[in-house]
């Protein structure tokens, strides 16, 4: 049986905290499993350090020129991509509710134990892993749905191609778009949203012909547990599946 990894290769750690002992442990553990390690004693060389570009930060809640959650804030607005794992030995339900608000992965308390830092880092280098892919496969799937992809030259297709980017590039919320079966309307519906603000968030196709009667309202607006006999579990709807994206009901 094959084992895959989900492991970044190379990624890069920062390691925040004005204790020299901590930041020795941490950095022989992650150094020894792989990672390229860089440390930091205060805030400030924290900051400078997260602005040239890293995968993670492990950062201590209290330093002397600063408290980690304003830290947090600053990483998260320099570089929003970067996840952090904040450590403190002040452990508070105020302190740990406030980080995860301000975009921390998680929390850990000091003295921590190195094994369960380990696998949180693993899972924080996962999650930004797959982000990447993520984003990656959004970005391919924009380039085959932009409005290049639709074929034709005609001054009929020119007029229609520059009213989706026109309507792409709107705030308009609601588009009705009409013609006769095979005439593209997915694919205009897909230029729409591949072209549009909203092209990072869900884009989802409904055929409504293609659901029972008794089915169309729990798939659109989803349902709760014990809403009905078969009712087992909470169920999202479309609708807020694709909240912030594009739903096209056809």
């Amino acid at each position: 049986m094959s084992v895959y990894s989900l492991r970044m290769p190379h990624a890069n750690i920062l390691v925040v905290d004005d204790e020299a002992l901590i930041r020795w442990s941490l950095k022989e553990r992650l150094t020894g499993e792989g990672y390229d390690v860089s440390e930091a004693e205060t805030a400030q060389e924290g900051l400078a350090q997260a602005a040239k570009g890293v995968d993670l930060v492990l950062l201590d809640y209290k330093l002397p020129d600063g408290d980690g959650l304003t830290v947090l804030q600053q990483i998260k607005q320099q570089t929003p991509e970067a996840l952090v794992i904040l450590m403190t030995g002040f452990s508070s339900v105020e302190n740990a509710v406030q980080a995860m608000k301000l975009g921390a992965f998680h929390y850990v308390n000091k003295p921590f134990n190195l094994d369960e830092v380990m696998l949180l880092v693993e899972k924080a280098l996962e999650t930004s892993q797959l982000r990447r892919e993520v984003r990656a496969l959004r970005s391919s799937q924009g380039k085959d749905f932009g409005l290049d992809s639709i074929i034709g030259e005609s001054p009929a297709m020119k007029t229609a191609k520059s009213l989706l980017a026109r309507v792409a590039g709107s705030p308009a919320s609601t588009v009705l778009l009409t013609g006769e079966t095979g005439t593209g309307k997915d694919l205009a519906a897909k230029a729409i949203h591949f072209n549009s603000g909203r092209s990072s968030r869900q884009f989802v196709n409904i055929t409504c012909s293609a659901l029972p009667e008794q089915l169309l309202e729990s798939e659109l607006f989803g349902h709760e547990r014990g809403a009905f006999t078969d009712a087992r579990q909470q169920k999202r709807g479309l609708f807020e599946t694709a909240d912030g994206g594009t739903l096209i009901i056809d």
